[in-house]
């Protein structure tokens, strides 16, 4: 006994200090695992969603240009139908005015900004810019020629 009349402090002994942090280190092993574990875990599920966010911006971004095209494939189409029923001379007559109906078609159509009639020459018989009627554009004999051939 101490002077107080306290017992004296008993000493830990060295098992007890090596079993208790043996099971501390288990303790922050097990944390430092599960942790590492939870982190693989919402890294992979983040791969995924950002997978999926990405395949369903290009599926939609497909559909909307494919969209676009069919719009401009049905512009092309009226045109056709348009053109179908004038003669050729008919249409060199019609150049000038608006009876062909090229600057409303164009105007349906976000994509279009310019429709032009061009005759197997490259020359222009109409446009809806007027640069172009005036000035034209170049095509290359092989398109001029590809133009003119047997199923074109």
């Amino acid at each position: 006994m101490t002077a107080l009349g306290n017992p004296p402090p008993r000493r830990r002994s060295a098992r007890f200090v090596a079993l208790l942090w043996s099971l501390t280190a288990l303790l922050v092993v097990a944390v430092v695992g599960a942790a590492a574990t939870m982190i693989a875990v919402l890294r992979q599920d983040a791969i995924d969603s950002a997978s999926d966010r990405l395949a369903r911006f290009s599926a939609n971004a497909t559909a909307s240009i494919n969209r676009s095209l069919v719009e401009v494939d049905l512009l092309l189409a009226g045109l056709q139908a348009a053109l179908a029923t004038r003669a050729f001379a008919d249409l060199e007559a019609a150049a000038g005015d608006d009876r062909l109906a090229l600057s409303g078609m164009a105007r349906q159509s976000l994509l279009v900004r310019d429709i032009a009639l061009v005759d197997l020459r490259g020359r222009v018989l109409a446009a809806v810019q007027p640069a172009t009627r005036e000035v034209g554009f170049a095509l290359s004999s092989d398109f001029l020629a590809s133009l003119s051939a047997p199923g074109a």
